[in-house]
């Protein structure tokens, strides 16, 4: 178990420097000092590139971490139902077939909340359009979030857990995987059912920095694994820092990698910097990867500078700056669903047509569409 041999990187993979060197940025702003911090961070990354992948926060797997098989003896083969699975089309982004179910893991090196918001709407966008029985699992210890983007209550009570007291929903998988009561229905009843969409579940995070340490890889291998047998589609939020247990499975079990980075030469500098982490040091490999463009605006780096500092990714869609965006986070509300986000709904739309969860829009559909209209 791991990570499997990613694609070897080109020899031009800082494209941010060949930007910057063949003069498509200002020069006022992005000088000689900025592109000698680039070559400096490049250098710092391997110098560390050991250091990442040692030491108490990344749990490598080894024979005391693989699944008891106890734990996994409700998650057979035979006994998952069977359900409409989305065929993977674009070349070289082919899934296992023996997938039960599509992971996608939403990755940021900075704005978490940002990250969070674009997950929320795309969930809900995915359980809306396909009516695939979907699961999102908040596997960021450090700053959970997701049971007030989806605004639901984060503590579920279970008696075969707890006879008392409830928790969250991933702490309560902790504990029953601690005392060997784990099971796929344990999952489910852990599992927030959301009021409006039946066909999306929210397991909450942990809220407890004192567990961070508890919860290891075998941990993690066991509920995620376990959701890939319960539901069509698993979607996962993870921590900045890609070496933590949680980090390290959602990355590995992921058919889809979707990074988001701000229009802002800073986010995508630290985003390209991580990938060639992801690349190089754990092997993902770089066909699972999608580049989420957010806030794109007037005072942001502009599209064709965006598309020039991606230029080595799959490039998924540009999502606009839309200032109504916050007022729904701090109403826990769907902007999605506002009439603020009418604009906005094609580049979220894309995010599904990227991983074929949509039928994409051609120019001969709208065509034909205007035309049944004015019959």
């Amino acid at each position: 178990m791991g990570f499997s041999k990613g694609d070897e990187l080109s020899d031009d993979f800082n494209t941010v420097e060949d930007i910057l060197t063949e003069g498509l940025l200002d020069d006022e702003e992005f000088d000689e000092e900025i592109l000698d911090e680039f070559e400096e961070d490049a250098k710092l990354g391997e110098e560390q590139e050991g250091v990442l992948t040692e030491g108490p926060l990344f749990n490598t797997i080894d024979e005391e971490d693989k699944l008891p098989q106890e734990m996994l003896q409700d998650v057979s083969e035979e006994e998952v139902v069977e359900r409409k699975v989305f065929k993977k089309s674009k070349k070289k982004r082919v899934r296992d077939l023996d997938d039960k179910a599509q992971v996608i893991t939403f990755f940021t090196t900075d704005n978490t909340l940002d990250r969070d918001d674009i997950l929320t709407q795309t969930s809900v966008l995915i359980a809306k359009e396909t009516g695939l029985k979907v699961c999102v699992i908040d596997l960021n210890p450090i700053t959970a979030t997701l049971d007030h983007f989806f605004n639901i209550d984060k503590f579920v009570s279970l008696k075969d857990v707890y006879s008392s007291t409830s928790d969250t929903g991933l702490k309560v998988l902790h504990n029953a995987i601690e005392k060997n009561i784990f099971s796929r229905q344990l999952f489910e009843e852990a599992a927030i059912k959301h009021p409006k969409y039946s066909n999306l579940h929210i397991l909450t995070g942990l809220y407890d920095m004192s567990l961070f340490d508890e919860l290891e890889v075998s941990h993690y291998d066991i509920i995620v694994s376990t959701a890939k047998t319960l539901y069509d589609i698993v979607i996962l939020n993870i921590s900045p820092a890609v070496f933590t247990a949680a980090s390290y499975i959602a990355l590995s079990k992921s058919d889809d990698i979707l990074v988001i980075s701000d229009a802002n030469y800073t986010h995508a500098r630290n985003s390209i910097f991580m990938l060639k982490y992801l690349f190089e040091t754990l092997k993902i490999s770089k066909e699972k990867v999608g580049i989420i463009i957010n806030n794109l605006g007037v005072h942001s780096l502009d599209r064709e500078t965006m598309k020039k500092i991606f230029a080595d990714f799959n490039l998924v869609t540009f999502i606009p700056y839309n200032k109504h965006r916050m007022t729904y986070i701090n109403n826990k509300q769907f902007f999605i669903n506002s009439q603020f986000a009418k604009k906005d709904v094609p580049s979220y739309m894309s995010i599904l047509e990227y991983l074929d969860l949509a039928k994409k829009v051609t120019f001969v559909d709208k065509l034909l569409g205007k035309f049944k209209k004015s019959e």
